[in-house]
């Protein structure tokens, strides 16, 4: 494997998720810097559009929001966004939209622009009880 090959930007997404959550000093940086690396990877490889993608954006997004850079989370969600739609009618595309969603909402809320979070969260919740069922016990 070269350093540009597809598994290589999958491990060092694991890698980038594991150092962030371990939480130690400077780790948002080193998972940020994991997590560009990946996306650098995935454009090589025309896998820029891929969920994966999509996924390495959205935690992106969660280490911007949890710096309070609510811009730079939402533009990455908006990202995520445009490649889970792309995929529609695929359910993980459908369910990483619908959290995607719910993460915007959430950036709203923090913002105090309760009028879009509601919005984002309804068009969440909709989309999963479409997706999976309002039985389904994650709905």
């Amino acid at each position: 494997l070269g350093p540009d090959h597809l598994r290589v930007g999958d491990v060092m997404y694991d890698v980038g998720k594991l150092v962030y959550s371990h939480g130690e000093h400077g780790s948002a940086e080193k998972s940020m810097e994991c997590f560009k690396e990946v996306m650098r990877i995935y454009s090589l490889n025309k896998h820029q559009n891929h969920v994966r993608a999509a996924d390495v954006s959205v935690q992106m997004a969660t280490i911007h929001t949890d710096l309070g850079e609510y811009d730079e989370a939402r533009d990455a969600l908006k990202k995520a966004l445009k490649i889970y739609e792309g995929g529609i009618g695929e359910k993980t595309s459908l369910v990483g939209k619908g959290l995607t969603l719910q993460q915007i909402g959430r950036i709203h809320y923090a913002k105090n622009e309760f009028d879009q979070a509601l919005t984002s969260f309804k068009d969440a919740l909709q989309i999963f009880q479409d997706t999976l069922g309002e039985k389904d016990m994650n709905v």
